[in-house]
């Protein structure tokens, strides 16, 4: 249901901008070249989540171009290599790479380096290949490349990362939609979605949405318990293992 209420409201919108420029082309208004808004911006993950989508409908110039970056909570990613010895296989190296997102997608109408430079897309961290990887260690540069694949390899193998573009489906000539999907394994946290509009190779507009992704449910509430007061989650189970045996016996005896 909200997804037809964003719809008519991104309608609403353009209508209500061109009523007002009849002399001039059409354009979302005189100043705002996209409008976008998220069908949801919470995403719970309950007993059983199997995953999610996460849907995004907009309106642009019909002569633009549109990036979406989807970005998990950053976090420090540790790589360690396996070595064999005489004993069997055992961690070796390791290198920590700081401030990476946790989940990451992008979506565009065309190939990226088609429409922007690698200095502009460094500094937006648009696409893996611009991601920073910052590395928390000495080793040399060939031996931090080859644990960056190894991480890149590890994350796309959890779907937490892909370098693939995910297709904008467009709905006419100036509306469109974007679909995520969040694995069952997708980190909770705060997400950002980062909405780029694009004219001549140019970045001439941006929006920002954020939305969380949180454990809700029963079994969420017993593991912050137990990892809020550990001592008392802990005499409780004994108790709790006390009593279920007293009353096995006790079950036992009557039968």
């Amino acid at each position: 249901m909200r997804k037809y209420v964003i719809l008519i409201g991104v309608f609403l919108c353009v209508s209500g901008s061109v009523l007002q420029a009849t002399a001039q082309p059409l354009s979302v208004n005189k100043t705002q070249k996209i409008v976008t808004d998220m069908v949801v911006d919470h995403i719970d993950i309950t007993t059983g989540f199997n995953g999610a989508k996460f849907e995004m409908y907009g309106a642009r110039d019909v002569d633009g171009d549109i990036i979406v970056v989807l970005r998990g909570p950053d976090k420090d990613m540790n790589v360690r290599r396996k070595e064999k010895s005489w004993a069997g296989w055992r961690y070796g190296k390791e290198v920590q790479f700081s401030r990476l997102p946790s989940f990451y997608r992008v979506a565009s109408t065309k190939p990226l380096e088609e429409l922007l430079g690698p200095d502009t897309l460094s500094e937006h961290e648009i696409g893996v290949p611009s991601l920073p990887f910052l590395a928390r260690s000495v080793e040399q540069d060939n031996v931090i490349t080859l644990f960056k694949k190894a991480l890149i390899r590890n994350q796309q193998s959890k779907e937490l990362l892909s370098p693939h573009l995910t297709h904008i489906t467009s709905l006419g000539d100036r509306f469109f939609k974007v679909s995520f999907y969040l694995p069952h394994n997708v980190p909770v946290g705060e997400y950002t979605v980062t909405v780029f509009y694009l004219e001549d190779q140019k970045i001439s507009a941006m929006n920002h949405h954020d939305f969380v992704v949180e454990q809700v449910g029963t079994n969420y509430s017993i593991k912050m318990f137990a990892e809020e007061s550990p001592l008392l989650y802990g005499a409780l189970c004994v108790l709790l293992a006390l009593l279920a045996g007293w009353v096995s016996n006790r079950l036992k005896r009557i039968l």
